[in-house]
């Protein structure tokens, strides 16, 4: 009789702790998966890499656009006398001062944006 009672002991602690980690692992794929999807908990993310020529500025546009202007960070930073001279929902700016060595080579700058999706079809500014 102990010997049955030991079994449906550890086969209810089982059950209890497969319930608990199945139960973990739903949440953390619901709440990593956006992530992964290029979504995030407060928005959606876009990333790049553009090339900004010295004394030259780019326009750099987001597909799709974001509902506001996104916050925009340079995860590598921004160097070589490199701004941001305009942020909209749909694009940003970056200029190159003039002061680089002249040359086929132009520093790329890595970007990521993350902002409230734009509703589609509607235009954004």
């Amino acid at each position: 009789m102990a010997t049955l009672r030991i079994c449906l002991i550890s086969a209810s602690v089982a059950a209890v702790v497969a319930a608990v980690v199945g139960v973990g692992a739903a949440f953390v794929t619901v709440r990593c998966l956006p992530v992964l999807a290029g979504q995030s908990t407060n928005g959606a993310i876009q990333e790049g890499t553009t090339e900004v020529r010295w004394g030259e500025e780019v326009e750099v546009f987001y597909k799709p656009p974001f509902a506001n202007p996104p916050d925009l960070k340079f995860p590598e930073g921004l160097e070589n006398n490199c701004h941001v001279s305009d942020r909209k929902a749909a694009s940003f700016k970056l200029r190159r001062d003039v002061g680089g060595s002249p040359g086929p080579q132009y520093p790329a700058v890595k970007w990521r944006a993350e902002g409230q999706p734009g509703a589609s079809g509607a235009p954004a500014g």
